[in-house]
């Protein structure tokens, strides 16, 4: 309490706080956010408190963790995910998802034993074999399964992680959806961004339907402890479920950032439908937009609103905007965003009517590959969002825009930023990686921005 009020400058006394576990801030987030309906759960992340993992049900009278069943810290997936994250060369705590889209490049994986690292236990449990976090050990550990690093050795590590992953989360769900009569799960916590899992589950168990929220990582631990006082109180209402909740900035705002580079861009505003004219034309033309409007997403996907848009129909465009734009891996993919109307045409949904944030992969169904390729990963699926008007009206009447011009309903979604920064909050933000970057028009609110020569 002293170095709260001590950084903060205030004078708040104990009294005026309430502490909420990690792991149910998390359950109350995936409630709220899914229309605190009855629900089955499960969170799994690195740790919280004692816990890397906690399964239950929730509904508006009570949330019961199975605590019999919560797996404890040395067992956590997901430490075991950002350790081979970090012995791959990339950033544990940011990178798995790179992992996670590596090991889809394996077309005949060697016969692994898994059992060398996990040991699946009754009623949902598992135990794993390498628990140690002293680098040295774990090293050798892995070298002396996988062998010494090569490139393809690399992409047999990521397809491991990933499956054993699957078959630990795949162990819990069979579990839990035995103990409760819900017929929807939540998928909360870090591991819950691993959208390739999430489909897997939810194609593979009973339940109608899995939701996973736009914060299932521990931003939306912020949303879950705000929503805990209210839930005590069953202080319950409808409310729009939205994740545009970052800030906004004024039109004057935005000139000013525009007036600040004046010596480097030249802009102009127009109407809506002749910006959405451009742009489209921009877009044939195999042009990258930089996509700035309202608030800003909060959480870890782009949903539109601090976006780098592309059309996806060009084959090398996923090549373009990874060497020219984000400066980053060239295996890594895009996904994309389609009309809610039109997504069960373009890709297998299966049980999912809608996918709003980013949080599920889906298969392109054959005959549309063509129009898609730049938004299609190796093995042909897309973490798409799908996009209704009352989501996202600006960017709904652009996609609405330029399916009639193209017949394609379908943009390249990724977000405005570039490898190792965060994604643009500000208009300086934005003018900055515009300039910086390959992008090769700007669009912030209704001002059309171009480099000077």
């Amino acid at each position: 309490m002293d170095d709260f009020n001590l950084n903060l400058a205030t004078r708040l006394g104990a009294e005026k706080f309430v502490f909420v576990p990690h792991h149910l801030a998390h359950v109350l987030c995936g409630f709220f956010l899914s229309g605190m309906k009855k629900s089955a759960f499960l969170v799994t992340d690195g740790r919280g408190e004692l816990y890397s993992s906690v399964m239950g049900e929730i509904d508006q009278e009570q949330c019961k963790i199975f605590q019999d069943v919560s797996l404890k810290i040395p067992d956590s997936i997901g430490i075991l995910y950002r350790k081979f994250t970090k012995y791959l060369g990339f950033m544990p705590n940011c990178d798995e998802y790179k992992v996670m889209a590596l090991g889809a490049f394996v077309n005949s994986p060697p016969e692994y034993d898994f059992g060398h690292f996990i040991e699946f236990l009754p009623d949902g449990q598992f135990q794993l074999k390498l628990q140690s976090n002293i680098e040295l050990h774990y090293y050798r550990f892995l070298e002396d399964f996988f062998g010494v690093r090569t490139e393809e050795n690399d992409k047999n590590m990521a397809y491991f992680i990933q499956k054993l992953t699957e078959k630990a989360i795949w162990h819990q769900v069979k579990y839990l959806q035995d103990q409760t009569t819900s017929d929807c799960m939540l998928l909360e916590g870090g591991v819950a961004m691993n959208c390739v899992n999430n489909s897997k589950v939810l194609a593979k168990s009973r339940f109608k339907d899995v939701h996973v929220g736009f914060a299932a990582n521990d931003a939306g631990v912020a949303i879950g402890a705000a929503f805990y006082p209210f839930y005590q109180k069953k202080a319950f209402k409808s409310n729009t479920i939205t994740p545009y909740l970052g800030p906004q900035f004024s039109h004057q705002e935005v000139l000013n950032a525009l007036n600040a580079k004046s010596e480097e861009v030249t802009f102009r505003e127009l109407e809506e439908n002749a910006l959405f004219e451009v742009i489209i034309e921009h877009l044939s033309a195999k042009k990258i937009i930089g996509w700035f409007q309202g608030r800003m997403e909060y959480g870890p996907r782009a949903l539109g609103n601090r976006s780098i848009l592309a059309n996806p129909a060009f084959p090398d465009m996923k090549d373009i905007i990874n060497a020219k734009v984000k400066f980053r891996e060239g295996f890594r993919p895009f996904a994309g965003v389609i009309l809610d109307t039109e997504a069960d045409n373009f890709f297998e949904m299966g049980k999912k009517e809608s996918s709003p944030f980013m949080t599920f992969v889906f298969e392109a169904k054959t005959q549309t590959r063509d129009k898609l390729s730049s938004a299609l990963h190796i093995d042909n699926t897309s973490r798409v969002q799908t996009l209704s008007e009352q989501q996202n009206p600006k960017l709904y009447n652009l996609l609405l825009t330029f399916k009639e011009k193209t017949g394609i309903p379908c943009i390249i979604n990724t977000s405005f930023n570039v490898m190792g920064e965060p994604i643009v909050c500000s208009p300086s933000d934005a003018v900055n990686c515009f300039l910086n970057s390959g992008i090769d028009v700007l669009v912030m609110e209704n001002f059309l921005v171009y480099k000077k020569d």
